[in-house]
């Protein structure tokens, strides 16, 4: 079992990528208050069972059923991020989902913000999906936690989750006809 802390990270070098878990400060009001952690406690999701839960709660894991929870649950990896962090960078070609647990972020193309995710959004999917390089930016706005699934555990959990793909594509349906809603409100 592996026991997860939630806390800020540091940057690795210049990079700007993604790095590892070094306090237990937390911004996480808002799990708290959805049940996902203790408060005062220092873990978030210290059991597999937790990571079921939690899964079972983002609306696009709801309805899935435990077995597909659970292989989701072992899938998944736990990363903490500093504010400021770039979860994703527009043009690369990068390799995760990630679902946001706690903590808020931005989504920009072409340094325009385009959206604000918070816990239970997700974003990496497309790349994913389709191979191509990341549509936009995410910049971690506060410290935030978040479950990441890499390239080859998604394309498993898609090949053997069939719910899970009809839930992506709803989504997909949904950014897509958000977009268009908002593209008919600037002209």
């Amino acid at each position: 079992m592996a026991f997860l802390r939630i806390g800020s990270a540091e940057i690795d070098g210049g990079d700007h990528r993604m790095g590892t878990s070094k306090d237990s400060a937390t911004s996480g009001a808002w799990a708290e208050d959805h049940g996902w952690i203790c408060p005062g406690s220092e873990m978030f999701l210290k059991y597999h069972k937790e990571r079921v839960d939690v899964l079972r709660k983002v609306p696009l894991f709801s309805g899935l059923g435990l077995r597909h929870l659970d292989l989701l649950a072992r899938a998944v990896r736990e990363k903490n991020i500093k504010a400021g962090a770039v979860l994703a960078r527009q043009g690369k070609r990068e390799r995760d989902f990630m679902l946001i647990l706690d903590g808020t972020a931005r989504v920009e193309r072409d340094g325009h913000a385009l959206a604000h995710l918070k816990a239970g959004d997700f974003c990496g999917e497309m790349s994913l999906i389709d191979g191509e390089p990341r549509s936009a930016t995410v910049l971690a706005e506060s410290p935030c936690v978040l479950l990441l699934l890499d390239h080859r555990s998604f394309r498993k959990s898609l090949d053997s989750i069939p719910e899970l793909q009809r839930k992506i594509l709803i989504t997909l349906c949904q950014r897509l006809r958000d977009a268009d809603a908002a593209l008919a409100a600037v002209n």
